[in-house]
């Protein structure tokens, strides 16, 4: 597209101009370096290049094919590796607690101890049924022995062996049932000291000495901060380029950016989520000195399998138009708006997974100044 320039010399009076007559329609399009034409004569083509009038100066890309190592860059929250919620199992009155919020603790430290008085009641009784019940099977086991020798000499009835037979096995289940009611006491005594269940920090204290517990209240919590997990959403694309053997950087913006070591890759979801439709895929992170802390905004940069044969171009050509992200291609000094779709990114390179083909020149200066079909003058291409 060439755009006309209307010359105002020469058209509105009757003065000689030296491109009016058959050339005239050279001098509306502006010929660089024109001079006067003898009649029957050609122009010169080596004596000026055509320039539009009002172009835009712009400088250059070109579009390339190669390989794309992208960095992958994903946020998420830390969770605490693992995490005790302990609860009371016994009622009864709290006794003693040995331990507050911020407390290290190491796995079969004691936390609390609740009163246990009538639990250790309770194993006394259940230990006398039980005494009381072995006796009652001896006694029947040595009736039995008699009622069998007797019936071998036919003094008693078969019926009365029976009996004997019946009266042992019913002591036996009885034995059985005061053995599991003095074990039953025993792991309720037990309940009234709690002790930690992992190694870690005790985040929160629930209760005081003096409270009246019943089975079920909310005790104290203990956090393991060993190791962190975080979750991240990945696209689906982004979830089949995940290299597990591939080093990942995770940084803490809680802590300034700080990273932290040992970070792995753990497991990714079998389906996307139906609210965000992005994949979870959690990692994992040693935390030296628990400096992180479960809540605390973490950011992930991965680095998927390299991509060979992809479009590339430098982001400087990615623009908007209505919404619409795209590029402006150069053709003949004309530019063109080409709507794109955009893939991963490596550095200041960006993947097109549509888009103009490898080898257009595309407009990488003054976009804010370009609209499709306005003329451009290329100043120089931008290096890459």
């Amino acid at each position: 597209m060439i755009r006309m320039a209307m010359v105002r010399r020469g058209l509105t009076t009757g003065e000689h101009h030296p491109c009016r007559g058959r050339w005239m329609l050279a001098a509306l399009v502006a010929i660089a370096g024109c001079g006067p034409v003898a009649a029957g004569e050609d122009p010169d083509p080596s004596a000026g290049k055509v320039a539009i009038v009002g172009a835009v100066r712009v400088q250059t890309t070109v579009v390339t094919s190669g390989a794309l190592a992208e960095t992958l860059h994903a946020t998420g929250q830390l969770r605490a590796w693992r995490e005790a919620n302990l609860r009371a199992e016994m009622g009864g009155r709290l006794k003693s607690l040995a331990v507050d919020t911020g407390d290290v603790v190491v796995a079969g430290d004691v936390l609390l101890k609740v009163d246990g008085s009538r639990q250790f009641i309770a194993i006394e009784a259940a230990a006398a049924r039980l005494r009381a019940t072995e006796e009652d099977v001896a006694r029947a086991q040595n009736h039995l022995g008699r009622m069998e020798a007797m019936a071998s000499e036919r003094s008693v009835a078969q019926a009365q062996v029976d009996n004997a037979r019946h009266d042992r096995e019913r002591a036996a289940a009885a034995l059985s049932a005061a053995k599991a009611d003095l074990r039953s006491a025993r792991r309720s005594a037990k309940d009234a000291v709690i002790r930690a269940p992992i190694d870690g920090i005790v985040t929160r204290r629930r209760v005081d000495v003096g409270d009246t517990l019943v089975p079920g209240a909310p005790l104290m919590d203990v956090v393991d901060l060993s190791r962190l997990r975080v979750t991240v959403g990945l696209t689906g694309r982004n979830l089949g380029r995940i290299d597990p053997a591939r080093p990942v950087t995770l940084t803490v913006d809680d802590l300034g950016g700080a990273a932290l070591p040992g970070v792995s890759f753990a497991s990714a979801a079998t389906s996307s989520n139906p609210v965000t439709g992005l994949f979870d895929v959690e990692f994992h992170a040693d935390n030296p000195g628990a400096r992180g802390r479960a809540g605390m905004v973490a950011t992930l940069m991965l680095t998927p399998r390299s991509k060979d044969g992809a479009r590339l171009v430098v982001r400087e050509a990615l623009t908007r138009r209505g919404g619409i992200l795209g590029v402006f291609a150069i053709e003949e000094d004309v530019a063109h708006f080409v709507a794109v779709k955009t893939g991963g990114r490596d550095g200041q390179l960006v993947e097109l997974l549509a888009g103009p083909a490898p080898g257009t020149v595309l407009a990488t200066s003054a976009l804010h100044a370009l609209a499709d079909g306005v003329g451009v003058e290329v100043e120089a291409a931008a290096a890459q």
